[in-house]
Order: structure tokens, then C-alpha cells, then sequence
């Protein structure tokens, strides 16, 4: 059985302000071949991230790589375009790399664009190369994506990654026609390396088939990417290790020792109501009503429910593990007393 799932929660930084801009359709792939998308004549909009990232897993000692919108730049292409359209040779990809300066595991990463809303996002991680990217390490696909400009994806199958330099690549899947273009946005919030660009059709720019720092082909804006990555400690670290928890049986059992007691105290009322019209008095003490002739009675159905919670638990987890036979034998003592008490109540 698996352990009770422990909801926390990620802290995303605010990025500030983002451009507002209408997709403009077109005709031609004449409008393709610039990949820099000018957004200092558009009006400012605010822009408020989510302020908290549930996690299904523990996170502990979360933390944040941020690189932060900071002021009017340009924004560059990164899409996988649909093949049907023709526009093969334009599918571009830009990254920017990160530095962990100790084992970590990914979270959620969160990019900026402009442009179309990606309906498609594609995540990747890369390691280092000499200051380029280098082999993929991760990748994962999020399709159906509403939320723009600020777009937060949350990994299902989170990496673990050693210390050191990576490059987070974040490409948007979809058509040109009637989805338009999505642009990444830059900013001068940089650290490490200039962001790095490549386009290996050569349709936009011949310059840049492979890994290249943007400026080689494309035209200035800032030096890095808008973008915040969301980390947890790799493993548990040892003033957390030993923190109790309860499992699944360890709650269910609680539960019906707390509902067994219930019981007892009727049956302790009960019996207090009786006493009170006889000559008899009550036991100075609280004492847990038992008989072994009942209980032995009582052992029968209570096993009889146990097996039954065994088939149940083979047919709905595929599997009757350790615990799960200590804790169907803890039940059915449980129950036999429970059984016994409710008979003593009716006499």
C-alpha cells in the first residue's frame, strides 16, 4: 500500500511585465525568415504567476531558478512547425542554461512568450558541451496548453540531476497557419551563457545549423531567456528523515480503534444506567469490557471480513504485500472485539 500523499507547495517568483500582442496571419513564408520578434512598441501589461505550484510527491527544501523579465527586448522563435505546411526547414530551437550546484530533483519550469499561445510545449533538459548544449537528458511533451504569456508545466516524471551546468530548451509544436508563431522572450537577466539558437533547415538563417550563441545569427536583444525552473532536495535530507508518517493502514486502523471506543463508552453508560436502578455499584475504574467466550464467537465473521479484505485488495492493487496481511490481522482482533462488545450492548 502506498503512503499517504503529501501535498506542498512551490513558490514561483513573479517574472513583472509582459508584452500584450495580436497574432497578424499570413500569406507567405516571407515573415518567417525573421525569427526576432520586436516587442518595444507594444503596450505593457501586468502579469501575475501563480503564487504556489501544488506537487504530488514531498518537496522538501524547495527552491527557484529564476531569470526575470526586466524590460522591453526582443523575443526569439522556437517551434516545430506542421510538417504538411512545408515549413520543415524553419523549425528552430533556443535554450539557456542553468547551473545546480548540487543534486537536485525538477520540478516545474516556467517560460515567457510572445506571440501565438503555445498549444503544444515541449520541455527539454540538456547537459553541457563546452559551453553549448550538449546530449538531451530529459524531454517531455505538454499538450493543451491554455495558460499565456507565462506558461508553467509540471513535470510527471521528474529528473534528478547531478551538480552542474544544463541547458533548458522549451519548443512550441504547432501549425503556422491558423496557430501563427511563438516567440520566447529574452531578457538582460542573464547568468552563465548567452542563450544559444539553432535552426538545422537553415530556412531562416544559414549561420546557425547546429548550437550557436544567438548573436551569430539573429539580431540583438537580451543576452538570456525569461524562464524559472522549481527544484526539490534530491532525497530526503536527515531532519526530515524522521518525521513520522502514517500509511494507509495506519490510518484505517486508527480509525476503527477510535470507533471501537465509541462503543465502549456507551456500553460503559449503559451499563451505568442499569446500576443505578440496583444495589449493585460500578468498578472504580474504567475497564474494557471483554469476554473470551464472546470473543471466540465473535473470531469467525471477523476472519471471514478479513479474507474478504485480502480478495478485495488483490483485485483492486494486483498485489497482497507484507503490511497488508499484519494489518487485515490486526483488523480482524479488532473486529472481534467490536463484534463482542456490540452483543454485550444488546444483553
Amino acid at each position: 500500500m502506498k503512503q499517504i500523499l503529501i501535498t506542498c507547495f512551490l513558490f514561483i517568483l513573479n517574472i513583472g511585465l509582459v508584452i500584450g500582442q495580436e497574432n497578424v496571419p499570413v500569406s507567405s513564408t516571407a515573415d518567417l525568415k525573421n525569427p526576432a520578434e520586436q516587442i518595444s512598441t507594444q503596450p505593457n501589461r501586468p502579469i501575475v504567476l501563480p503564487q504556489t505550484e501544488s506537487l504530488v510527491a514531498p518537496c522538501f527544501i524547495p527552491d527557484s531558478i529564476v531569470q526575470s523579465y526586466q524590460g522591453l527586448i526582443n523575443s526569439y522563435c522556437s517551434q516545430d512547425f506542421c510538417s504538411p505546411e512545408g515549413f520543415d526547414d524553419f523549425d528552430c530551437e533556443a535554450a539557456d542554461d542553468f547551473l545546480l550546484t548540487e543534486e537536485r530533483m525538477i520540478r516545474a519550469a516556467s517560460v515567457m512568450g510572445s506571440g501565438a499561445n503555445p498549444d503544444t510545449l515541449v520541455i527539454r533538459i540538456y547537459d553541457d558541451n563546452g559551453g553549448k548544449p550538449g546530449s538531451l537528458v530529459f524531454e517531455e511533451t505538454f499538450p493543451g496548453l491554455v495558460d499565456f504569456p507565462v506558461t508553467t508545466v509540471n513535470f510527471t516524471n521528474c529528473p534528478t540531476l547531478a551538480p552542474g551546468t544544463y541547458w533548458l530548451s522549451a519548443v512550441a509544436q504547432q501549425c503556422y497557419i491558423g496557430e501563427g508563431q511563438w516567440f520566447w522572450v529574452s531578457t538582460n537577466d542573464n547568468y552563465g551563457q548567452t542563450f544559444h539558437w539553432r535552426n538545422p533547415g537553415q530556412a531562416i538563417d544559414a549561420n546557425c545549423p547546429d548550437w550557436e550563441p544567438y548573436t551569430t545569427c539573429l539580431v540583438a536583444g537580451g543576452s538570456g531567456l525569461v524562464f524559472s525552473i522549481q527544484t526539490c532536495a534530491a532525497e530526503t535530507p536527515e531532519e526530515f528523515a524522521g518525521i513520522p508518517t502514517l500509511s494507509q493502514w495506519g490510518l484505517f486502523l486508527f480509525g476503527l480503534i477510535f470507533f471501537t471506543m465509541g462503543f465502549v463508552v456507551v456500553y460503559q453508560r449503559k451499563l451505568q444506567t442499569v446500576m443505578a436502578g440496583s444495589d449493585l455499584s460500578m468498578p472504580g475504574s474504567f475497564r474494557m469490557p471483554w469476554s473470551i467466550e464472546g470473543i471466540k464467537s465473535a473470531l469467525r465473521p471477523a476472519i471471514g471480513l478479513g479474507v474478504l479484505g485480502l480478495i478485495i485488495i488483490q483485485l483492486g492493487w494486483g498485489e497482497i504485500t507484507g503490511l497488508d496481511v499484519l494489518g487485515t490481522g490486526l483488523t480482524v482482533v479488532i473486529t472481534a472485539y467490536l463484534i463482542q462488545l456490540l452483543n454485550l450492548i444488546k444483553k
